[in-house]
C-alpha cells in the first residue's frame, strides 16, 4: 500500500474490533476509525448493516 508504513488485514469485523482495541491501548489512542477497504456483501447486507455490527461490537467492549 502506497504511503502506509503499517497496516493489518483481518478476516472479520470481530477480529478488527479486538485488534483495534489492542492497538489503541498500545498506542494510547483515544479513537479507532473503521475504514473498510472494500465492500463486504459476503458478510453484510449493506453498509448500514456493517456499521451497526461495528457499533454493537464496540458497545460490547464497555
Amino acid at each position: 500500500m502506497s504511503g502506509y508504513e503499517s497496516y493489518e488485514i483481518v478476516e472479520t469485523m470481530d477480529n478488527a474490533v479486538k485488534r483495534g482495541l489492542e492497538l489503541a491501548k498500545e498506542k494510547a489512542a483515544q479513537v479507532v476509525l473503521l475504514s473498510p477497504a472494500c465492500a463486504s456483501f459476503d458478510q453484510y447486507q449493506s453498509f448500514e448493516h456493517r456499521g451497526e455490527s461495528f457499533r454493537q461490537l464496540c458497545l460490547q467492549l464497555q
